[in-house]
């Protein structure tokens, strides 16, 4: 809940509005959430957007409900240092995605990690050919 109220549940969306309302209920709604186990909760419908992508072209977003997104957030907390370890150490440079890395201000992913690690080295690759080429999915 944290996270979710410093950060939102996403770089695309603004915070969502009902976020407010379960913060004033945190109890309440850890309550709910330790009462049973994670696979009785069944996913909510999700939200989806055409959000701008450049100039020229959009795409699809999605955003899940709230209360999934605090069940997920929850998830990625209590398992992330154990699927973050098993993960090839990001100076191979194989794999370009976020990394798990919780901070003390409830940031949970590594601020350094983004996409300037992977547009520095297709730069660098593509130095040594004649031609680079880039594929955007429509």
């Amino acid at each position: 809940m944290s996270h979710l109220s410093l950060l939102g549940d996403s770089d695309l969306f603004p915070k969502p509005a009902e976020l407010e309302p379960l913060i004033n209920q945190k109890e309440e709604l850890k309550a709910l959430l330790t009462s049973r186990e994670i696979s009785q909760f069944k996913p909510c419908p999700a939200r989806r957007f055409m959000v701008p992508k450049n100039e020229l072209s959009f795409r699809c977003a999605t955003q899940l409900s709230l209360f999934d997104t605090i069940i997920l957030t929850a998830i990625i907390h209590q398992y992330g240092e154990g699927i973050e370890s098993r993960r090839p150490p990001k100076e191979e440079k194989i794999v370009f995605s976020y990394r798990y890395e919780p901070q003390a201000d409830y940031w949970l992913y590594d601020r350094d990690y983004d996409w300037t690690p992977f547009w520095s080295q297709c730069f660098e690759r593509s130095k040594s050919h004649s031609h680079a080429l880039v594929l955007e999915s429509v």
